[in-house]
């Protein structure tokens, strides 16, 4: 994987449990394969002391005590993670900020089990969309929400209590929902394909995402959300970088206020300025020991100077 690239590639999955140990090879492939950065995980059905590992990434996970349910999350090596705690949310949630990127960001990855009740869910679920909304950062987060709705669900008639209530939420905190009516799992014998899966942002985030389902089949009954974000470099913590503020300040003041139309255009007039002033910091190079340099020699080099002084 890169150390900088210009997208972050996201994954959503209800993957009803990681225990077959196919399922987990099947991820293993996938995460190298279509280069993944960040895979919310739902119904991971593990216990805290199942210990189950993915080479470069790091598996950040809330487990019930019966081994069913809850949520993790995979993320890069490359990425630097803070797992964090969202207040009076009692939710089967897992969130994450990534703060070596451009813009740090929090990831959050959630299950709604179908048989929570309204009563149960209502003011969890207002606490995380309050929380979302008064974030001062992009925030993403995806989930299984078992709620059914025609703004989301193409194949939905109508909402049931759950769904109605999520819409009334997103709308009155101005928090965007990427499905496009697109079912998110797969149909079969005892159940219609249904969108239950919902990926939702930020305002300041939406624009820059690619959403869409995909076909690949990871043993679950449920479809493969892939996005990607556009625009966010990824800041290698191999290669530091640092900014000239006497070239920031020249560059800040070169911006041609004609360009300046709207809040957006502001926002990435000040960035280009700000990364044209940032450079990497490359570590000084060490001297390195010669291969044939042995302890032989060396003493009879240490010999060679004292007859010299």
């Amino acid at each position: 994987m890169d150390n900088f690239t210009e997208t972050l590639n996201i994954s959503q999955l209800n993957i009803h449990s990681l225990r077959p140990l196919t399922k987990r090879e099947s991820i293993k492939t996938y995460l190298t394969t279509k280069n993944i950065h960040i895979f919310l995980l739902q119904e991971i059905w593990i216990k805290e002391n199942e210990k189950y590992k993915f080479l470069n990434y790091a598996f950040l996970k809330n487990c019930r005590t019966d081994g069913f349910g809850r949520a993790g999350i995979l993320v890069h090596s490359t990425l630097q993670a803070e797992e964090i705690k969202i207040p009076n949310v009692n939710l089967e949630l897992v969130a994450v900020k990534i703060k070596n990127i451009k813009k740090p960001t929090i990831f959050i990855s959630l299950y709604i089990p179908p048989d929570s009740t309204l009563g149960e869910i209502k003011t969890p679920l207002e606490n995380l969309i309050n929380y979302i909304h008064n974030s001062n950062v992009p925030i993403m987060l995806g989930g299984d929400f078992n709620a059914h709705h025609p703004l989301w669900d193409k194949n939905s008639k109508k909402p049931d209590g759950r769904g109605e209530l999520l819409s009334d939420l997103l709308e009155n905190n101005d928090i965007v929902f990427l499905n496009t009516g697109v079912p998110t799992r797969w149909e079969d014998i005892q159940q219609n394909a249904s969108a239950i899966d919902l990926t939702l942002t930020t305002l300041d985030l939406a624009s820059k995402v690619n959403w869409e389902v995909s076909n690949e089949n990871l043993g679950t009954d449920h479809k493969l959300i892939e996005c990607e974000i556009l625009n966010y470099n990824k800041f290698s913590l191999n290669s530091p970088r640092t900014i000239s503020k006497g070239k920031a300040i020249q560059n800040l003041n070169e911006i041609n206020p004609e360009e300046i139309t709207d809040i957006n255009s502001l926002e990435n007039n000040i960035e280009h300025a700000l990364n044209k002033a940032t450079y990497t910091i490359y570590p000084k190079s060490k001297k390195k020991i010669k291969p044939y340099w042995t302890e032989q020699i060396k003493k009879l080099y240490e010999e060679k100077n004292k007859k010299h002084i």
